[in-house]
């Protein structure tokens, strides 16, 4: 498998803990459970595991000569977070699509960073169907491209080809860990 570069925002590896106090008293001495802390990472938002997708996307996009992330998620959305976060550490400029009508009396506080961010945010209302979601976030590249920007067009959750490595780190981890 070819080597994948990535940028560098959280700590890794991360613990693996035993956990007794969750095996039924049935199974007690016949099952070990052990437990990956993904959401102690240690990046400076406490995202958790978005950020071993995000190092990796960071980096193909930086590489692939993309200057805009157009991602989708909900109002609280940690990947939106994280990307809108990140994104301008690496001379990236981010595009949210949040599924919600906008911005709400009691805004989420990982909505209210997204808006303190540099992001660009445009709401499709609540839940629209996938099909109408990629059409918003493709008329979105067309009008950046249109702009001479070069936009990357990210799937839901910043999961595809791209961030594949990152769950084979995880894995990898486990690996040692039995060792």
């Amino acid at each position: 498998m070819a080597q994948h570069d990535k940028v560098n925002i959280g700590t890794f590896p991360t613990t693996i803990t035993r956990e007794n106090n969750f095996a039924r008293m049935e199974l007690e001495g016949r099952v070990n459970l052990f437990i990956k802390h993904e959401e102690k990472n240690n990046d400076e938002i406490g995202v958790g595991v978005k950020i071993r997708q995000i190092e990796y996307l960071f980096a193909a996009a930086k590489e692939q000569g993309y200057t805009h992330l157009i991602v989708d998620g909900v109002i609280d959305s940690h990947c939106c977070r994280a990307i809108s976060h990140y994104a301008p550490r690496y001379g990236l400029e981010a595009v949210l699509v949040i599924k919600d009508d906008g911005p709400l009396v009691n805004i989420p506080e990982a909505h209210q960073k997204m808006i303190n961010s540099a992001a660009h945010i445009t709401y499709t209302g609540k839940n629209p169907e996938p099909q109408k979601l990629e059409q918003i976030k493709q008329k979105i590249a067309s009008e950046y491209r249109e702009k001479s920007a070069m936009p990357m067009v990210v799937p839901t959750g910043a999961t595809n080809e791209l961030t594949i490595p990152a769950g084979i780190d995880i894995a990898d981890e486990i690996a040692n860990y039995e060792k």
